[in-house]
């Protein structure tokens, strides 16, 4: 971190970039308002927009991604009818698979602000909702409870705010230095 290079904007002029994740030292992600899913073959210098999931309503708020194929991304629709989005992807953001029904399915409501999550690897993931923790361990297709806090207060946010959450990326880096068993 002591010597950075500017390279080109992910999102262009097409709104804001909300996270960026790169599985690979040239191939890298973002996302952000405006439905916009960008991808970089080049370590940064040129981005492209990828096949977005979705129309320009959605604001992607996360992006994580396996290797240069297989990834996650969550966010929500902002329409009037607002709704949390959480897709993947096996083919490097050409397609992407509609994985919210999962989380229905475990109780989370529609319309929930997926703001962060982070996987341990293509199957076993985690997202904070308000004072709850859910976990997956078949890549999205189901979800569980797996912890609530009894805070009062009641959520992992800071401030009380229920958009704003201060420790989603600690518990991402926290995540991801995790040594597996065994």
């Amino acid at each position: 971190g002591q010597n950075w290079t500017i390279t080109g904007h992910a999102c262009q002029s097409n709104g804001a970039m909300h996270d960026l994740d790169f599985p690979t030292a040239s191939v890298g992600y973002a996302c952000g308002q405006n439905g916009n899913i960008n991808k970089t073959t080049d370590g940064g210098t040129t981005w492209a927009a990828t096949t977005a999931p979705g129309v320009s309503t959605v604001a992607y708020q996360a992006i994580q991604f396996f290797g240069t194929d297989t990834g996650y991304i969550g966010g929500r629709t902002n329409t009037g009818q607002d709704t949390f989005v959480f897709k993947k992807t096996v083919d490097g953001g050409a397609t992407w698979i509609d994985m919210k029904y999962g989380m229905l399915s475990s109780g989370i409501a529609l319309g929930s602000n997926i703001l962060s999550f982070s996987f341990l690897d293509q199957n076993t993931g985690y997202f904070i909702l308000t004072n709850k923790i859910y976990k997956t361990v078949n890549g999205g297709a189901s979800w569980t409870l797996d912890y609530t806090s009894t805070v009062p207060s009641g959520n992992f946010t800071s401030g009380g705010s229920t958009t704003t959450p201060f420790w989603i990326f600690p518990l991402k880096l926290m995540l991801e230095n995790i040594a597996p068993p065994g």
